[in-house]
């Protein structure tokens, strides 16, 4: 299992990017949040508003690495991120 801030690399799913290895939001996600605690809110909300259904909590675990999200989270995740991040 990779520890909290490793950059870890996935396969994409789905899209043009397919089968191209590319990194895991969760670690830009991790990196903004170390910065500033806002951004976690800010992120949720705009996962939710990508059409993300994880609960507060539940999203914050998988961000976290205690569970795993599916494949589509991590996409919502990583809209969320182009909209939120500086």
């Amino acid at each position: 299992m990779a520890a909290v801030g490793e950059k870890k690399k996935r396969r994409a799913s789905v899209g043009p990017d397919w089968g191209q290895v590319v990194e895991d939001p969760r670690t830009t996600a991790l990196e903004l949040i170390a910065r500033d605690e806002h951004y976690l809110d800010d992120l949720w909300v705009r996962y939710w508003a990508n059409g993300g259904e994880a609960k507060r909590l539940d999203f914050e675990a998988f961000l976290y690495r205690i569970t795993e999200p599916n494949d589509f989270d991590l996409q919502i995740l990583a809209w969320a991120l182009e909209e939120v991040a500086p």
